[in-house]
């Protein structure tokens, strides 16, 4: 029997009006209330850099305020787009969420089966992204009979082991085919093998079969998608980090962003984070940010112990060393 999606979602809103003699592009993205305005820096830097196209985001959310409302009829207004709020039921997920993570990490799960009567294509998004050039490439790819289009991961060595797949890919950009997606019942697979997962983690989260690799979202869908996807450059989801290395440690380079096309800030520093509002991509990230609807959020100041650890490496780095005392002092009393 296929699995339905009917329970998954509680609300559904629309915000814009579809013109039936334009061609658009859809895109998903999915998250908690709190990431929603990380959500639409990354719809306004899409529509910014690519201005002849025209787009419906279907944004899968575990709640919205009337503010996050007010915005998103801002942003249709403003850029002729139209946004599809679905409001998820949590619930739904309960069989295939570890402790770990939230609902809203699966939520891709199920998009291609809520949105299959509207396209036969979506690129899914995470929402600490930044589009940073033209996307018509991967908006009208032709994925004959792969599930998806995607980028192999920065460092994927360790999981190819682990995993024991061809390649390993990051699943913050994929483009999926909801035609193939939905024909061969994926989701219903997909909430199988992950149930199958649950009943054999360790207290880490862990999971002995994968080489100890964490239960997530991420390795689930390398797992199943394995040899079914078509790989793209890395230019499409380059993994930019912003993260500053401990002492001793080498740090990670990263390549011009102005040569990437959607940048993934995938570490555990964000360009919402105001210790690096002077790194250049950051700027540009904020630039965007101020000509959206959510410009009055302000940006988030360290509030953890790894916060301020991350902090303190930065100002140090940069020479700010007050700064970084002061932050390091601020870790050191949180760890103590």
């Amino acid at each position: 029997m296929k699995l339905s999606v009917k329970g998954a979602i509680r609300e559904q809103l629309v915000f814009g009006k579809i013109d039936e003699s334009v061609s658009y592009v859809h895109v998903g993205l999915a998250g908690t209330q709190n990431y929603i305005p990380h959500i639409g820096v990354v719809l306004m830097s899409i529509v910014q850099y690519n201005p002849t196209m025209h787009f419906v985001f279907h944004l899968f959310l575990s709640d919205f305020t009337k503010y996050d409302a007010d915005c998103f009829k801002k942003f249709v207004c403003r850029t002729n787009s139209v946004i599809k709020v679905y409001v998820i039921n949590d619930k739904f997920f309960s069989n295939v969420v570890s402790g770990m993570y939230t609902a809203s990490f699966f939520y891709r799960f199920i998009m291609p089966d809520v949105v299959q009567n509207d396209t036969n294509q979506l690129i899914y998004m995470d929402g600490d992204m930044m589009c940073h050039g033209d996307i018509s490439v991967i908006g009208n790819l032709k994925l004959e009979n792969y599930v998806a289009a995607v980028v192999s991961d920065r460092d994927e060595q360790k999981q190819l082991k682990q995993l024991q797949v061809q390649r390993f890919f990051n699943s913050g950009m994929m483009v999926i085919n909801i035609t193939r997606w939905v024909q061969e019942n994926m989701l219903e697979k997909v909430f199988s093998f992950s149930v199958a997962c649950m009943k054999n983690l360790d207290s880490s989260g862990r999971y002995k079969a994968w080489g100890n690799a964490r239960y997530n979202d991420q390795n689930i869908l390398n797992k199943m998608l394995d040899g079914r996807v078509l790989w793209l450059p890395k230019k499409y989801n380059y993994i930019y980090k912003l993260n500053r290395a401990a002492f001793f440690r080498k740090a990670e380079k990263n390549e011009d962003y102005k040569n990437q096309v959607i940048l993934h800030f995938a570490g555990s520093v964000k360009p919402w984070h105001d210790w690096v509002k002077e790194w250049p991509v950051v700027k540009e990230y904020i630039n965007v940010w101020q000509q959206s609807p959510w410009k009055d959020v302000p940006m988030t100041s360290p509030t953890s112990r790894k916060d301020y650890h991350q902090a303190g490496r930065e100002y140090r780095v940069t020479g700010q060393y007050g700064k970084a005392l002061r932050y390091y002092w601020e870790y050191y009393k949180r760890k103590l």
